[in-house]
């Protein structure tokens, strides 16, 4: 997800949560310049 010029939010799950639909074990790490 980029927003703007100057970020990006990178979304990261596990790939058996994500086939559960567990979601609430997503996390994220947003990096800006």
């Amino acid at each position: 997800m980029m927003w703007g010029d100057v970020g990006t939010i990178y979304w990261v799950i596990r790939s058996d949560d994500l086939a559960a639909g567990r979601f609430d074990a997503a996390r994220f790490t947003m990096q800006c310049t």
